[in-house]
């Protein structure tokens, strides 16, 4: 089994570093974009970056976009700052347990050449050479996986009777995990599987989460048919938004296209942020999903994700075990799985075209993540392969941090006490 390699791009809303995006996509990495402003998330977003914010001015901004990774490279232009920039770069990659292997441009008239070089050369290796000089920071140079990954524990622990359910990571090594119990937000370190309760919930569940670059933590509120927006740093609850007054389950969440998208398994219909500049709005808009997807009984509309371009979303329905392409607008066409299904479709993670899907096993009992192969606009998948792990008990969410997918063990079908244990589990990515 392969283990993919987590690979930063600095300066990633560039012509050059969005053309080496474009170039990696369908390569076997974990890609990550270094921005100077979170306003322009959104293109390394689309290209199904991890997006961070630093500055390469200031060093201090750099160690969580440089966590866990293997691979950097550092595309700025020639100028009077450009060896502070290198410095200040290589300082961040040098810290304890980060690897690596940092690449740096050779100046901007030979990064110059190799944009124009990368219309003509197909071959991912050819690109990367005319692009980049390699030089080594620390460790081996031709390391394949971190070396973290034989220290940093495989599974979490989370507090008894917590009931997780939705998984969210960063920026840097923490992973938050939400409860179904009473909505509290926990925060575990990844290096060490140590963690705490960072927000105390409001007594309905805690499902979906997604972070931003600004370090905001948006919450999928369940039954409470409401949505949170919490300071992933102090647990402060910066938004609170009702959804929709009956009957609901506010199931999952993604950031794309400039606004927060969030699933609803009970009605029909998308709830929408606007997060124009960044800002939070005063309210949510509602999108009716109109089209293929047709909801009945049981769980419908569940995990979300952006389509590998960017111009659309793709949800999976749990009782059917469709996957559906949605438009902005709501249209939804189901898309193409050549016989294919998703059963007890659960939360998704998209990297590049490849579209990581949880089925929890609630009702076949067979709980796997699902790999899949998308085309760009999300109309077509095909399946590669399904991945289990003897220590799944009905995996809900999942979520990536370097060559590891980690999954909240939801154990749905267990008794629930408030003495039940619960883990999230690490896998090697698939």
């Amino acid at each position: 089994m392969s283990v993919s390699r987590t690979v930063l791009i600095t300066g990633a809303t560039g012509t050059v570093s969005t053309a080496l995006m474009h170039a990696l996509d369908g390569a076997d990495v974990d890609l990550r974009a270094l921005i100077h402003e979170e306003s322009r998330a959104d293109g390394p977003h689309e290209q199904g970056a991890e997006v961070f914010v630093g500055d390469l001015d200031d060093a201090r901004s750099l160690p969580p976009a440089f966590e866990g990774v293997q691979d950097v490279w550092l595309l700025t232009p020639n100028g009077p700052r450009a060896s502070e920039h290198s410095m200040n770069a290589v300082w961040a990659a040098r810290l304890p347990s980060l690897d690596k292997k940092q690449r740096h441009s050779t100046g901007l008239t030979e990064l110059e050449r190799g944009h124009q070089m990368m219309r003509s050369v197909r071959r991912l290796g050819a690109v990367l050479a005319a692009l980049t000089l390699a030089v080594t920071v620390g460790g081996s140079a031709g390391a394949a996986s971190d070396p973290r990954a034989g220290t940093s524990p495989t599974s979490i622990s989370l507090p008894d009777g917590f009931r997780p359910e939705g998984i969210a990571i960063g920026p840097g090594p923490f992973a938050f995990i939400g409860s179904m119990a009473d909505g509290s937000i926990y925060r575990a370190d990844l290096r060490t599987g140590r963690g705490a309760i960072v927000s105390r919930g409001p007594g309905t569940p805690s499902l979906g989460m997604k972070t931003d670059p600004r370090g905001r933590l948006f919450v999928a509120g369940g039954t409470g048919g409401d949505a949170r927006v919490i300071d992933s740093r102090t647990g402060r609850v910066l938004a609170s938004y009702r959804l929709t007054t009956g009957a609901a389950f506010v199931n999952d969440v993604i950031l794309t296209q400039g606004a927060a998208w969030f699933t609803d398994s009970t009605n029909p219909v998308l709830y929408k942020l606007p997060l124009r500049g960044g800002r939070l709005p005063a309210a949510a808009q509602r999108i009716p999903l109109t089209g293929d997807l047709v909801y009945g009984a049981g769980f419908n509309a569940n995990g979300i994700t952006p389509t590998p371009d960017g111009q659309g979303l793709i949800i999976v329905q749990s009782n059917t075990g469709g996957l559906f392409r949605v438009d902005l607008s709501g249209r939804t066409r189901r898309v193409n799985l050549h016989g294919e299904s998703l059963p007890d479709g659960d939360g998704l993670l998209l990297r590049g075209r490849t579209l990581f899907a949880v089925e929890n096993g609630v009702q076949n009992g067979r709980s796997a993540v699902t790999v899949l192969r998308l085309n760009a606009t999300g109309t077509d998948g095909r399946v590669v392969r399904r991945v289990s792990d003897p220590r799944f008990d009905i995996p809900a969410t999942v979520a990536a941090f370097g060559p590891r997918l980690y999954l909240p063990n939801a154990r749905f079908t267990t008794k629930q006490t408030p003495r039940t244990p619960y883990i999230a589990v690490a896998i090697p990515r698939p």
